[in-house]
């Protein structure tokens, strides 16, 4: 990863074509954009060098103007800037499964679900029962409806005894034991704290995309030059929505 520098200097990547790339530094926002902290910009020539050293969730190869942000799960991983809530929402859920398998849970079961817009207080939901979406958010009953489509509604295992340590050390090593439901979990699942009285049964909604937030932000604020890059990314970055599920854990 060296090639690329440290995760720090490129949460955001930019791929450009080989003429544009050099042209940036005669551009005001393209000089900006090179000398940014925590963006680096590509010659697509680059794209094989870093589809080597970085995965790209979706399956996607680097194109000219494209835009990728990092995971903030993983700095090893790399999402389109268009599929990136949904991306995040998917590698969340996946953490919180892989979690409560490491806690001994038998089944956890998605009850509900919902995106809601911060800026309107609107939100629209589907149940567990798949039988689609209601409220009156436009913009993201497709995306919802597409999301529900790429999930499980129920996870099953044998069960068994907290490995608190190997749990602890994924929330650790995945840069999410700050997460107030997740580390919760973790301490209610704690065989020395709760050997006497171990919890059975534990329902919360959790918000899958909060973690990409502070990536957003950043992307918020950069000055990109008109016809060296996409403008589209504005788009995603201006929506204000959060997918959350309700999920039913049992141990």
């Amino acid at each position: 990863m060296e090639l690329f520098g440290p995760a720090y200097e490129r949460r955001i990547v930019l791929f450009t074509d080989s003429n544009n790339f050099y042209q940036l530094k005669n551009d005001d926002k393209g000089r900006e954009l090179l000398i940014n902290s925590q963006v680096k910009v590509l010659d697509i020539n680059k794209s094989d060098d870093f589809k080597n050293s970085f995965k790209i969730l979706g399956g996607i190869a680097p194109t000219s103007e494209m835009m990728l942000v990092i995971s903030p799960f993983d700095d090893l991983v790399y999402m389109e800037i268009s599929e990136a809530k949904n991306l995040v929402a998917l590698e969340k859920l996946g953490c919180t499964i892989q979690l409560s398998q490491y806690l001994g849970a038998k089944y956890i079961k998605i009850l509900s679900g919902k995106i809601h817009d911060k800026e309107t207080n609107q939100s629209i939901h589907f149940d567990g029962t798949y039988k689609g979406v209601k409220g009156d958010l436009d913009i993201s009953k497709r995306e919802l409806l597409n999301f529900k489509d790429k999930i499980s509604l129920e996870t099953t295992f044998n069960g068994g005894e907290p490995e608190y340590e190997i749990a602890k050390a994924f929330l650790i090593d995945k840069r999410i034991i700050g997460d107030v439901f997740l580390s919760k979990l973790l301490e209610m699942r704690n065989p020395v704290k709760t050997k006497s009285n171990p919890i059975k049964n534990f329902t919360q909604e959790i918000c899958l995309t909060e973690n990409l937030q502070n990536t957003l932000d950043i992307v918020a604020k950069l000055s990109i030059p008109l016809g060296f890059f996409s403008a589209n990314y504005k788009t995603f970055v201006k929506e204000k929505t959060e997918i959350s599920l309700t999920i039913q854990i049992d141990f």
